[in-house]
């Protein structure tokens, strides 16, 4: 899930602990594809990254694996599998 941040060009992107244990991270096109750390804090993983107005693909790290949103219908298909879509 995301939303925009508190802050003018952010975003906070969110997902459920749901018996996940090991680490979270997001990457997007807004980290250039490098992981950033999630922060748990009780059921949710959670972090606020800056971005630019407009669409953006992303994925989360969960456990070593690359797992789309699973609380957003948006995606894009791309060679190396599904990623979701945040519009800002």
């Amino acid at each position: 899930m995301y939303m925009p941040g508190q802050r003018r060009g952010t975003i906070r992107f969110m997902l459920s602990a749901d018996g996940r244990r090991g680490p979270v991270r997001l990457a997007g096109d807004f980290t250039h594809w490098h992981p950033v750390s999630m922060r748990k804090r009780g059921d949710t993983y959670s972090v606020t990254v800056p971005a630019t107005r407009g669409s953006h693909e992303y994925r989360f790290l969960v456990d070593g694996t690359w797992i789309a949103d699973p609380d957003n219908v948006n995606t894009s298909v791309t060679p190396l599998g599904v990623n979701s879509v945040a519009m800002l």
